[in-house]
């Protein structure tokens, strides 16, 4: 997470993590580790920060990215984050924290970057 908060290259950081599941358990043995994430964008500044996601999935697309949707290219940016933590680990389920698979668990805070909200 703290590569992410840290690098210019992510459009957004790591606000907060939460574990949940079966990591949680007593369970001998767990099949993954489920991982919520919110994200929130790295700029204050909204119209500047959609002008770097467009920008940058315009980047992916020239670069082989496919998009099954509008939906899948205006994200992309999010979804950049999610695949660099994930770090093709078929260990690790990550989630936003808006899943409502969240509300049906005991989720644990692993990490927080407190109430400074935004940056530059």
């Amino acid at each position: 997470m703290h590569q992410v908060n840290s690098s210019d290259y992510f459009l957004y950081k790591v606000r907060k993590a939460l574990v949940f599941g079966s990591y949680l358990s007593n369970q001998d043995r767990i099949n993954d580790i489920d991982l919520a994430v919110e994200l929130e964008p790295k700029h204050k500044d909204r119209a500047f920060q959609h002008q770097l996601e467009e920008a940058r999935s315009r980047k992916a697309a020239r670069e082989g990215r496919q998009f099954h949707g509008m939906i899948d290219q205006l994200l992309w940016s999010k979804y950049e984050v999610i695949l660099f933590l994930k770090s093709r680990s078929r260990a690790i389920s990550l989630h936003e924290t808006s899943d409502p698979i969240l509300e049906q668990t005991k989720p644990r805070e692993i990490f927080s970057m407190g109430e400074n909200r935004g940056s530059a």
